[in-house]
């Protein structure tokens, strides 16, 4: 057991610092200067020690004038690199030792295996005096598992491989590389294109393995998952929207389905809300799930209806009491189209002609008056208007009973 007074500089990584009773794993003796170091928060974390001088003996004596480090690893770390980061550098060959056994250059990496603690020593003849920097190195990753739909393709991006020796291929569902054609690259390649099919699982795995880019001699390997949706199915309404006569914009609403929700919207506006008070011209909506893939835009343009919407089926009209057609003309504005309803007869040409021509079914014939509606239709999203006309049927003349001679 060893008792120390030590005090650590920072620049990442938890660091335990102050007296205390530290059990090293190198058999030093008890003038050894003794760090313990806490990076275990990141995969890549860097710690500064204070300045110190090599002293003391370590590995049953065998390696002199010593500075210890016990480390703390993350869980995703592959090792770290030993620096002499100021102070005169000792001449000849500097190496570091973990455990009194494996060796690296100092400012070379050394593989570790676990989160630790590992006992690194650096021993030198001299006492000169260092500070030391301590730097984590995260093992080859591809990244985080990825959710994708199947509209789009995405390029898988590994990371601390050695390129040439890199291998891809899935491992489940199914036999291993049965869904490897999705896959633009298998080998020799840090950046394949994936690119979905119609009748995937719900999510495959895929395995990289290769040589890190350190000097690790190891082979190592990560696996990535792909969640695999619908596509996303995205919309604006109303379709044709219009600011009407009496304000100055309207509501636009922007909506979404499939993919992997929650959405996001960001308009031209720069507003991220699903609707949004628009102006008049074109607007524009990209809408985004949680998926890799790219965004989709939506475009709109805003038209300003100048006219109020109104509509004018004409006078009240009296016709004969045996009249079976009756002719209408109306009149509409603010809309680009109109719609006549009403009756159980039928409108000719079509119901959606402003001048037409009414012919009564046989029972409207007794009926009176006949109400006739003339509905405006097809202005953007301005309120439609109607007004009606009435159609009086006179009375049949009455038949003189007198007999003239």
């Amino acid at each position: 057991m060893k008792t120390y007074l030590f005090v650590l500089g920072v620049i990442t990584g938890c660091l335990i610092f102050g007296i205390g009773q530290i059990s090293g794993q190198s058999n030093c003796t008890s003038d050894v200067p003794f760090f313990e170091v806490d990076l275990s928060a990141d995969a890549s974390g860097t710690w500064l020690s204070s300045e110190v001088m090599r002293s003391g003996n370590c590995c049953d004596g065998v390696s002199l004038n010593c500075v210890e480090f016990l480390v703390y690893l993350n869980s995703q770390s592959a090792g770290v690199i030993l620096e002499i980061a100021s102070g005169s550098q000792p001449p000849g060959s500097l190496f570091y030792q973990n455990n009194c056994g494996t060796t690296s250059p100092i400012g070379d990496s050394m593989c570790l295996t676990g989160t630790g603690p590992h006992s690194l020593i650096f021993c030198k003849p001299g006492a000169n005096s260092n500070t030391y920097r301590l730097t984590s190195f995260s093992r080859p990753f591809a990244g985080d598992d990825i959710l994708i739909t199947t509209s789009c393709s995405t390029v898988i991006q590994a990371e601390g491989f050695e390129e040439s020796s890199i291998v891809w291929t899935s491992i489940y569902p199914g036999v291993q590389g049965a869904y490897n054609s999705l896959l633009s690259c298998l080998s020799g390649c840090s950046a394949p294109t994936l690119t979905p099919v119609e009748g995937l699982p719900s999510y495959i795995d895929f395995k990289v393995s290769g040589q890190p880019l350190t000097s690790c001699s190891v082979n190592l390997s990560d696996t990535l998952r792909f969640y695999f949706g619908p596509p996303l199915v995205t919309g604006l309404s109303p379709v044709n929207p219009t600011i009407c006569v009496d304000s100055v914009s309207t509501v636009l609403t922007a909506s979404a389905s499939g993919g992997f929700p929650p959405y996001s919207y960001l308009w031209n506006t720069g507003e991220t809300t699903p609707s949004i008070e628009a102006s008049a011209g074109a607007h524009s909506c990209t809408i985004s799930d949680l998926s890799a893939c790219n965004g989709s835009e939506v475009t709109v343009s805003v038209a300003v209806n100048s006219e109020a919407v109104t509509a004018n089926a004409g006078s009240d009209q009296f016709i004969c009491h045996n009249d079976s057609v009756v002719f209408l003309n109306g009149s509409i504005t603010g809309a680009s189209a109109c719609e006549w309803s009403g009756g159980l007869g039928s409108f000719m040409p079509d119901r959606n002609s402003l001048s037409v021509e009414y012919r009564f079914e046989n029972t409207e014939l007794t009926v009176n008056p006949v109400i006739l509606i003339l509905n405006t239709v097809v202005n953007g999203n301005c309120p439609n208007t109607s007004d009606s006309i009435q159609i009086f049927r006179r009375s049949k003349p009455v038949t003189s009973s007198i007999i003239h001679y």
